[in-house]
C-alpha cells in the first residue's frame, strides 16, 4: 500500500514466509512492514524476524497477531513470542501496538 504522503507499507497478512517479499521490497521500497507472527497459521517469531531483516528491510515494523498476551502496562512481557521477535529484529524500529494507543507514521516510515 502506498499513501499520498509517501508511506509505503508491506503487509504480510496471515501467511508463512514468502520469498516474493524480497522482490516486492526491492521494487516498492516499503518503509513500514506490518508483520503477522502467531506461529499457528502464520510465521513464528524467528521467520517473521528473518523476513524483516533479510527480505523486507523496512525502517519500521509493527508486529501483529502474535496470538498471546504479549504486553502488560505498555511493556512487552518477557518470554513471549513477541519478545523473541523483537530481540531478533535488526535495523528496523519495532512499534508494538497497544490497545487505545494510536500509531502515527510519516511518509518516510517513522512511526510513534
Amino acid at each position: 500500500m502506498r499513501f499520498s504522503n509517501g508511506l509505503t507499507v508491506l503487509w504480510t497478512g496471515d501467511s508463512g514466509l514468502i520469498g516474493d517479499w524480497e522482490t516486492q521490497s526491492e521494487f516498492y521500497k516499503p518503509n513500514l512492514a506490518v508483520v503477522h507472527g502467531g506461529d499457528l497459521f502464520t510465521m513464528g517469531p524467528d521467520e517473521a524476524a528473518f523476513a524483516v531483516n533479510h527480505l523486507i528491510k523496512p525502517r519500521t515494523v509493527i508486529p501483529e497477531h502474535f496470538n498471546q498476551v504479549s504486553t502488560a502496562g505498555g511493556a512487552v512481557n518477557p518470554g513471549t513470542r513477541l519478545a523473541r521477535f523483537i530481540s531478533q529484529v535488526k535495523g528496523a524500529k519495532v512499534v508494538v501496538p497497544l490497545s487505545g494507543v494510536p500509531i502515527s507514521c510519516d511518509g518516510k516510515g517513522h512511526c510513534n
